[in-house]
């Protein structure tokens, strides 16, 4: 074998070797998934909240929301801690883009223990984003975005 060959041979068996490391890390360091719910609490009779989520590698697609519907993913966090997940919202006239899913996010609002806790709530509201790690409930809820003016 020449030495392109034995290159070649040893570039294969770096890759795969780093891809099964890879996976067996990433279920070692994030073993739960974690989960996002996004959830119009707009008023009554209006119109439909649009959002379309994705990340780098996922897109969730369109999703229409009526009051109190909801749109839920899963996800595992990738070996770097640096999956990202960002949504477009648009209700009405206003319309909203930003990050509701990244590792330092995680760690400030889903909860002081990861492995147990990473569950977390986006309620759109008339007056903007608020967020929970608990569930959808008005008293434990933090404003976290406005609408745009």
């Amino acid at each position: 074998m020449n030495d392109t060959g034995i290159k070649s041979s040893y570039l294969l068996a770096l890759f795969a070797t780093f891809n099964y490391l890879q996976s067996f890390h990433v279920s070692a360091i994030f073993p739960i998934p974690f989960e996002v719910f996004v959830v119009s609490q707009l008023p009554a009779n209006s119109s439909l909240l649009h959002i379309h989520c994705a990340s780098k590698d996922n897109d969730l697609g369109d999703h229409d929301l009526h009051r109190d519907g909801q749109f839920r993913w899963q996800f595992r966090m990738n070996f770097w801690g640096t999956t990202e997940f960002w949504c477009h919202f648009r209700w009405n006239s206003k319309d909203r883009r930003f990050t509701v899913m990244s590792w330092s996010f995680a760690k400030i609002h889903c909860g002081h223990d990861l492995l147990i806790r990473n569950t977390c709530f986006w309620m759109v509201r008339e007056d903007g984003f608020y967020f929970s790690n608990r569930g959808i409930s008005y008293e434990i809820t933090e404003k976290l975005r406005d609408w745009p003016q």
